[in-house]
């Protein structure tokens, strides 16, 4: 588990700038993943490219080390939500605090 700085700056803006890194890629990923009823931050990766994201969270986190389950998993609801519904209503639920399960 990182220390306090590096979990703020996994907080703020982390994942703007996951979608920034991971976008590059062409064609548009389309990342699948699964997890299991009542266990929160155990997520098995179904394909390449939700294999690829991953990578790129646990980077953008400085490492495994940093990086815990539940952040990951954490980051791979709010990505899979603006996959789903768009930047802007992302941004909007955001602001009224509203959780994206």
């Amino acid at each position: 588990m990182g220390d306090a700085k590096t979990l703020k700056k996994f907080r703020t803006g982390s994942v703007h700038y996951i979608l920034c890194q991971y976008q590059v890629k062409a064609p548009p990923a389309d990342p699948q993943f699964h997890g299991y009823k009542g266990i929160y931050g155990i997520l098995d990766e179904d394909n390449d490219d939700a294999k690829e994201l991953s990578k790129v969270i646990v980077g953008a986190a400085g490492g495994e080390e940093n990086c815990t389950v539940a952040m990951h998993q954490t980051t791979i609801n709010h990505i899979l939500y603006i996959h789903k519904n768009g930047w802007d209503k992302y941004v909007e639920k955001m602001k009224t605090g509203l959780k994206l399960v």
